[in-house]
């Protein structure tokens, strides 16, 4: 089965993974559950779930912007995703909830 399983074990349906990217100490991991989850593999933790697609994410991508490309920090920053809702998302997991700085419409070149 394509069921991914949580930390502990439990194979979790909802969070079935379609697409991953992973840089540095960061991996952002595309849902059918339309979510976009972000983990710093250091610390082994979630940092943060990405919503706003309406239907699956088939794609995703991590970067570190020019201006921070000598960060110390090793966790990539932004998260761009795309979905089955023909949309693509530009997200800065730097803020305080991880807010979309960027929607592209009716993407139809998959």
């Amino acid at each position: 089965s394509s069921n991914s399983k949580s930390q502990n074990g439990n194979v979790d349906d909802t969070h079935e993974l379609t697409c991953l990217s992973v840089v540095d100490n960061s991996a952002a991991i595309g849902c059918k559950d339309a979510t976009v989850r972000v983990w710093d593999l250091e610390a082994g933790r979630e940092k943060a779930v990405l919503r706003g697609h309406k239907s699956w994410v088939r794609a995703v991508s991590l970067g570190i912007m020019d201006s921070d490309v000598n960060s110390s920090s090793g966790l990539a920053h932004l998260v761009v995703s795309g979905g089955r809702d023909k949309t693509v998302r530009v997200w800065d997991v730097r803020a305080p909830l991880s807010e979309v700085i960027a929607v592209f419409q009716k993407h139809t070149s998959w």
